[in-house]
């Protein structure tokens, strides 16, 4: 293996997938090149582009996964600038949907949100919708979290690493666990 397999790797780990198989299923990347790069049969030095592609997943500059760098500087910053979304008061719904989610919130300390961006568009979630929030259960690894990072809700998908977005890009980098507070779990979603 040389080093820009081993700096993949760590990369990896470092974004909060254990596996290779996590990472591979969460970017739906083709299982054998994704295998081939990490495990030193393919070196990323020849693939510029893809090691491009996988710097931009894990959020570390390129130069540092083709060993021009040492440092594996974050490429975005991780703190993000406006929120997913909005607490309601359920009773402002129509009566159906609020006794709906009266229901499913009935016996628990738990809160209504209303979607406002796409950010969980990787997920059936699209803006519009409302989620109950579990603000007593520990989040598991892949629950969707309501968290708040510099004061603003943010539900991302949550690992013991760090939470990330449904949908990666520049504006939605993953945000290390350490930068946020968890509020609760999301535990069940009304499309209106």
């Amino acid at each position: 293996m040389d080093e820009t397999n081993r700096r993949l790797r760590q990369a990896r780990k470092d974004a909060g997938f254990d596996t290779a198989t996590e990472a591979i299923e969460h970017f739906e990347w083709e299982a054998s090149a994704y295998r081939s790069h990490e495990g030193g049969q393919t070196s990323l030095r020849r693939l510029p582009d893809r090691a491009e592609i996988y710097a931009k997943a894990f959020n570390v500059d390129t130069a540092y996964l083709l060993g021009h760098q040492d440092v594996p500087r974050l490429t975005r910053p991780l703190k993000p600038d406006r929120p997913d979304g909005e607490k309601i008061n359920i009773d402002e719904l129509e009566p159906h949907q609020a006794r709906a989610l009266g229901a499913v919130m009935a016996g628990m300390k738990a809160e209504a949100w209303r979607i406002t961006s796409d950010m969980m568009a990787g997920l059936p979630y699209l803006p519009g919708d409302v989620v109950i929030v579990d603000l007593a259960a520990r989040p598991k690894p892949r629950d969707v979290v309501l968290a708040e990072s510099s004061k603003i809700p943010i539900f991302r998908v949550y690992t013991p690493m760090g939470l990330f977005p449904l949908q990666m890009s520049g504006q939605n980098p993953p945000i290390p666990v350490d930068n946020v507070q968890i509020k609760g779990v999301v535990i069940f979603k009304l499309s209106i």
